[in-house]
């Protein structure tokens, strides 16, 4: 049930939209850059944490000869209405599930709450709370094929 006064500062709101909007900085590109991948860096690089964990150095050892700039990024600047989940570390996240042999989403979750050393190997920001299940599955449902055919393509080429 929605309140009088806010129904009231909301129409405030849109006859004066115009003035607000103008207010606001322009969308600079430069506010929000994509972040490295730590798969792309020397582990000479990570904290302490990451290099002492062997779990986080199994997989950045798996992980990193796959060329991670063919992965298409999604706008990490944008709003999505959940915490932005850069894709590549959501690649790799699904990767470690293959190799885990795990069925669910859950279950790579939990795995990757008991390593968090893993999820900074991955790029999940370390801010944020790790996504939630749901959010999981809901990214590998709507990520665009040419996400993982980029990954498969990439894989092939090492194999070769």
């Amino acid at each position: 049930m929605v309140s009088i006064p806010i129904v009231l500062d909301f129409r405030r709101l849109q006859q004066v939209g115009g003035t607000v909007l103008s207010l606001l900085p322009p969308y600079s590109r430069r506010d929000c850059p994509f972040p490295p991948s730590p798969l792309n860096q020397h582990p000479a690089r990570f904290p302490r944490f990451v290099r002492k964990c062997p779990t986080a150095m199994h997989y950045w050892h798996l992980l990193s000869p796959l060329d991670w700039h063919h992965v298409p990024e999604r706008d990490l600047c944008h709003n999505w209405g959940q915490p932005c989940v850069s894709m590549r570390a959501f690649a790799a996240a699904c990767l470690i599930k293959l190799d885990l042999g795990f069925r669910y989403m859950s279950q790579l979750r939990t795995y990757l709450i008991q390593h968090p050393a893993l999820c900074w190997v991955l790029g999940f920001d370390p801010h944020l709370a790790l996504p939630s299940q749901r959010h999981f599955t809901r990214l590998l449902r709507q990520s665009p094929n040419a996400r993982f055919q980029a990954l498969l393509d990439e894989t092939v080429r090492l194999l070769t």
